[in-house]
């Protein structure tokens, strides 16, 4: 099956990454609906309800009848386009705010590719949430560019901008 992928430990069975900007209820911020809506693109609207409907079956919006132990959702868009740290939280938050996942099984994607990218302060922020692991993109951007480690668990440090 495409877009399944065996790992972790004692074999847990994941699903990829789900773009929180494809598949937001409708109404919600996160939602390209929403956008549509108020410029009265009805085209838009159907287009959103369309990628919702291909890239988050009925039966992944809950563990139970998903298949899979964990669900790992990313938001690319959010911190590294549009600078919105908030967008950013909410897209970690989906799973268990507006899906009905538990928070213990969610996972979340983080990207880290250049230096406008706010990803420190989107690690703090996320890493708040208490979410069991926080998965890094281009973590070889980490080494190459000289970030700091250890991640920071706070924002009181002044290397965070």
């Amino acid at each position: 099956m495409a877009g399944i992928r065996h790992g972790g430990p004692a074999g847990a069975i994941g699903a990829d990454p789900v773009p929180a900007d494809k598949i937001a209820p409708e109404g919600h911020a996160l939602n390209p609906d929403a956008d549509a809506r108020n410029a009265g693109d009805q085209v838009g609207l159907r287009i959103g309800r369309l990628l919702r409907y291909i890239n988050l079956p009925p039966q992944w919006t809950t563990r139970a009848g998903s298949g899979f132990d964990t669900l790992l959702i990313e938001g690319y868009q959010y911190p590294g386009i549009n600078h919105n740290l908030d967008q950013a939280t909410r897209c970690a938050q989906y799973p268990w705010k507006e899906l009905a996942w538990d928070q213990a099984h969610c996972r979340y994607l983080m990207g880290l590719y250049y230096g406008t990218w706010p990803w420190l302060r989107e690690f703090v922020n996320v890493n708040r949430l208490g979410l069991p692991a926080i998965k890094l993109w281009a973590y070889d951007h980490l080494c190459l560019f000289g970030w700091p480690i250890p991640l920071p668990t706070t924002d009181d440090r002044s290397f965070i901008y």
